[in-house]
This record gives structure tokens, sequence and C-alpha cells, in this order.
């Protein structure tokens, strides 16, 4: 599965490639990304997710929705805690501490998921993401805004309004019309090319040289490509909390792709937001976004011998 993984994890570097050399050779401009993050977060993402939950409910998916939901929780409880102790011990700001705890697990890991897996366990990934998206607007933006995030703001949120429409639609099985749900599968399917060449435009409005040279920056990709999937691999595989379900093997993989991701590209936009450091945010998730190429692979390689 590494292979598989380092495979399409290159295909995906790829298109980042090809974002970078459009915005370099003047194609276009790098503050073209601001109108084709719109699109992505206003209906590629909602449209992936409602596509996601378009699938016929069994006792077992409702059961290892409900081990993912619960699992879920509990390791962003451990990012969290992770990013926390390590601010304490390194004196890490709210940016870095941000990239620590919250991972590219929507741009990066569902189509990646997708590829490696097939798309009936997009479900999963799904679950992961949602329950990350709820910490991002109850926990990380508060810490940006430095006071408590109002409940409208997270209903409201594009992404938790397609996680709820797909969850009814599955729990009442109610149908869509084909030319409908082809439309969502179409537009889902364009959320891994759109987002890496999101990244590729970013890159090429940054200054590279200054980003590689900017040793700061390493210490937090190394907590959150490295440090995090560690711990997540040793509690798991101790626990052996992958035993719990049937599913269990391939239900751990998948979070583990999620915890071993980049770190989130909305640390970026909520820098911007809030005035924080949108360039050191900016550096931290292009930098890792590179590595993971290496690490998540690794990292995936290293869980499936140990749990065997």
């Amino acid at each position: 599965m590494s292979v598989l993984l380092a495979e399409k994890i290159l295909q995906m570097f790829l298109i980042i490639l090809a974002g970078f050399v459009l915005t370099k050779t003047h194609v276009i401009r790098p503050e073209d990304g601001e109108p084709l993050s719109k699109i992505v977060l206003f209906l590629i993402v909602p449209a992936c997710i409602i596509s996601t939950f378009r699938i016929s409910l069994t006792r077992e998916i409702l059961f290892n929705m409900g081990f993912s939901a619960v699992a879920s929780v509990g390791v962003m409880f451990l990012l969290i805690l992770i990013a926390r102790l390590s601010g304490s011990l390194f004196r890490l700001s709210t940016v870095e501490k941000a990239s620590v705890a919250y991972s590219n697990a929507g741009n990066l890991i569902l189509p990646l998921v997708l590829y490696v897996f097939g798309r009936e366990w997009l479900v999963y990934c799904a679950v992961f993401f949602g329950i990350q998206l709820i910490f991002m607007w109850t926990h990380m933006a508060p810490g940006f805004a430095h006071r408590k995030m109002q409940p409208r703001k997270i209903l409201l949120n594009p992404n938790i309004i397609a996680i709820g429409i797909g969850l009814v639609l599955m729990f009442f099985a109610i149908p869509l019309p084909p030319v409908v749900d082809t439309t969502l599968t179409i537009l889902g399917d364009l959320l891994g090319p759109f987002a890496m060449l999101l990244i590729g435009i970013t890159m090429a409005g940054t200054d590279l040289k200054k980003v590689f040279s900017d040793t700061r920056i390493y210490l937090t990709i190394v907590l959150r490509l490295i440090v995090c999937p560690l711990i997540y691999i040793l509690i798991f595989r101790l626990l052996r909390l992958y035993t719990v379900v049937p599913a269990g093997k391939e239900l751990t993989t998948i979070m583990l792709l999620a915890v071993a991701a980049p770190s989130a590209a909305s640390v970026v936009q909520f820098a911007l937001l809030y005035g924080e450091d949108k360039k050191q945010a900016g550096a931290i998730n292009v930098v890792s976004t590179l590595l993971c190429i290496i690490t998540i692979p690794a990292m995936t390689e290293l869980y499936l011998r140990l749990i065997g």
C-alpha cells in the first residue's frame, strides 16, 4: 500500500508543479488563486462531501461510522494536547500550534482515500473531516480570534451544511435524480486536482528560498508529519484499537492518513482572517505538503507492519 500511496502522492505533486509553472510563466496570476479557492470551498468540497454520503446505509456501515466518529473525537483531543504541550515546551505561536493540531484531511486525504481505497471508504474519511471541522470552528478559530466563536458561524459553514445534508440523505434514504447524483460525483472528483493546483499557485507566489531557509518552521513540520503520526501509531498499536471492528485495519489506516497529512490550508485562511502571521502559516503548509510525499508512505508502511 505504501508504494501505491507514494505513487498517488507523486501524481498530486505533479499537479502542484503544473499550477506552479502556470503561475511562474504568467499564464495565471497568484491572485487568481482567491476565486479558485472560493470555488473549492463553496462548491467542490460540499459536492464531494454530499456525494460521499450517497451510499446505502447498512448495519456494518453504521457501526463503522460510529467507530470512526468516536475515534476521530479522541484523536482530535490527542492532537490538540500534543500541540498544547509542544507549545509550552517550545514556545510555539498560535499559527504553529494550529499547524500541529490540524491537518489537511480534506483537500489532500479525501482524494487520496478515493484513489487508494475506493469510493465506498470515503465516508469514513469524511467523518474525520467533519469532526475536525467542528473542532476548527470551536477551538482553532476562537484561538485565533481570542474570543468565543459564535455557534451561528459554525452552523453556516458550507462544509458543515454539506455534512448535514449528506447525513440526512443517507439516513432517510432520500433518492436524488440520477443527473444530480452524477453531477455531484463529477464535482467531487475535482477536489484533488483543484486543491493541488491551488497549492502550486500559492507556492509560485511565495519566496521559496526564504521559506526553506526558515529553520523555525521545521520544528512545527516535524511535530506535524512525524511526532503526531508516531504517537497515533504507538497508542493504536498498544491498545489494539484496530481490532475493535472487523474493518478496523482499514478504518484506522484511513485515520492515520489524516493524522499524517500536512498542515491544514485552513490555518493560512484563519491567519489571514484574524491578522496572525499568514506568511509563516503559508510556509508551514507549503513545506509540509512537499515533505509529506516521503512521510505519509513511511508512516503508513510502519503502521501496517506493526499491526500485521
